[in-house]
């Protein structure tokens, strides 16, 4: 609800919430969106799906996974048929923040999931400590409590230079060597634990 929140204010990429089929996703990707609040409309294929249970989002069908999997490079061009017609996405970054639970990661992550590639793809984040009770009573009180006006004005400015940024990303070395070491540790470890 927060990034929800944040990104409506901001209005500097396009969103997806609630429930979606990848055609429609790829379709508005290929689309300019007007942008009344900036006055710049939103081109590009750049992204984010929001997802608070990750299973009910996305409409069933076979070719999910392996368009996901697909899209999980950046792409200059992402060349793709619907329906019988020919589009192209320029700029193709899908970014993607949902959550789930372990029974329902299983739908979505099936064996085609895990063995074809999506798994690799996904950060997952498991908490390892007890949340403070929420009964849910107060709906309105969750994103208040979590954003003080401040707050909010401070991560909005943050955003919106981030968002401004261009050009490819560049990797310290130091931060080449210790990411390389921690992939080489699990990808040997995968053998002692399973994948």
């Amino acid at each position: 609800d927060v990034a929800q929140l944040l990104l409506t204010e901001l209005h500097c990429t396009k969103t997806f919430t609630g429930t979606a089929s990848i055609q429609g996703i790829l379709d508005k990707l290929s689309q300019v969106i007007p942008n009344k609040h900036k006055g710049v409309s939103i081109t590009g294929g750049a992204c984010l799906i929001l997802a608070s249970e990750l299973a009910s989002f996305f409409v069933e069908d076979p070719r999910l996974l392996p368009l996901l999997t697909n899209m999980y490079d950046f792409r200059e061009e992402f060349p793709y048929d619907l329906r019988g017609s020919s589009f192209s996405i320029k700029n193709l970054c899908v970014s993607m923040l949902a959550a789930s639970n372990e029974v329902f990661l299983r739908e979505v992550y099936t064996g085609r999931a895990v063995y074809g590639g999506l798994l690799r793809r996904t950060l997952l984040i498991k908490p390892d400590e007890a949340r403070q009770p929420n009964s849910l009573v107060d709906p309105s009180k969750p994103i208040d409590e979590i954003l003080a006006d401040n707050q909010k004005k401070d991560l909005l400015r943050v955003l919106d230079e981030i968002a401004k940024m261009k050009g490819p990303l560049s990797v310290d070395d130091n931060a080449a060597v210790l990411y390389t070491n921690w992939y080489d540790e699990l990808y040997h470890n995968y053998d002692k634990y399973g994948s």
